[in-house]
């Protein structure tokens, strides 16, 4: 019902969306294109098989749309593909409109999201206030996420920080890029994989991480929240079995995983799962940190 419905809807905005563009109304025209993204990408993403003819139509369409955001864009988005061993990650790179040297900031999006839903995004806006700040953007689908899922490439509890080296490497090969001054911004379940990859890779020098998820291993989302959430991450990683999936969440964890780097968190939001104490994971939450509100966030 719902990649029914919200794919009806997104077929009527779109047209909407075709029919302003061919009267050359492009800034509605882009408008209704991202609302219309929006619901293809709702839609798809309700259907957990990757082989289902109907969710590979509704994410072409889903697509297209966003191709058509990225071409009315006020500044440079390029879709680009990172290489990471013998496959590669998609990705969209937002560039100031000078494209001049300047910071950059790795997105990683929640189990819910993918790489078009920021930060060009919001409602029916084309809003990016990393740009407006002087910062680019590499907004990328891991694994397990957005056109990840339709290339076989599943979510494991330690690939994430693989992909995210990867995409550092690949910035660091981009003049645009300061590769002095990286940063790592990851929302929702992002949050925890974005607190994973900032105790991995000495590379970036700022994370913040919003909607969090971080004890996964003790107060895992999957038991406390929706249904939907455990059937989306089983679908992300492949796997069907019950007992095998708690096997793997149960390796979800923090502990020990700042061995290697002790990361920077100038910006810390506790809305959806606490933060670990200190000792549990590190003890990282001791200064220039901060945590906002207590508000629950449907994915």
């Amino acid at each position: 019902m719902i990649p029914k419905v919200l794919g009806n809807r997104a077929a009527r905005v779109e047209e909407f969306g075709r029919r302003a563009e061919e009267a050359g109304h492009l800034q509605t025209a882009a408008q209704a294109y991202i609302r219309a993204w929006q619901s293809y990408h709702t839609a798809q993403h309700a259907i957990c098989q990757d082989d289902k003819p109907e969710k590979l139509r509704l994410y072409q369409r889903a697509l297209y749309c966003h191709d058509k955001v990225r071409t009315y864009s006020e500044y440079p988005i390029e879709k680009i593909e990172v290489p990471w061993g013998d496959k590669t990650l998609p990705a969209l790179l937002h560039l100031v409109p000078d494209r001049r040297k300047a910071p950059c900031v790795l997105y990683v999006p929640g189990m819910d999201l993918s790489k078009e839903g920021f930060p060009n995004t919001a409602g029916t806006l084309i809003v990016n206030p990393f740009m407006k700040r002087g910062l680019h953007v590499l907004s990328i689908d891991g694994p397990g996420q957005g056109e990840c899922n339709l290339r076989g490439i599943k979510v494991y509890p330690d690939n994430h920080k693989e992909a995210a080296k990867a995409a550092i490497d690949y910035l660091l090969t981009r003049p645009e890029v300061d590769g002095d001054r990286i940063g790592l911004y990851g929302m929702s379940m992002g949050s925890y994989w974005a607190s994973h990859i900032a105790g991995f890779d000495s590379r970036i020098k700022a994370t913040v991480a919003v909607l969090g998820c971080f004890m996964m291993d003790t107060h895992p989302i999957f038991e406390e929240a929706s249904p939907r959430f455990r059937l989306t991450y089983k679908y992300m990683a492949g796997i069907q079995d019950d007992d095998e999936f708690d096997r793997m969440v149960a390796r979800m964890t923090l502990k020990g995983r700042w061995e290697q780097n002790t990361p920077s968190f100038p910006g810390l939001d506790r809305r959806v799962r606490p933060f670990e104490p200190p000792g549990r994971g590190g003890g990282l939450l001791q200064r220039n940190s901060r945590a906002e509100g207590n508000v629950d966030h449907g994915g």
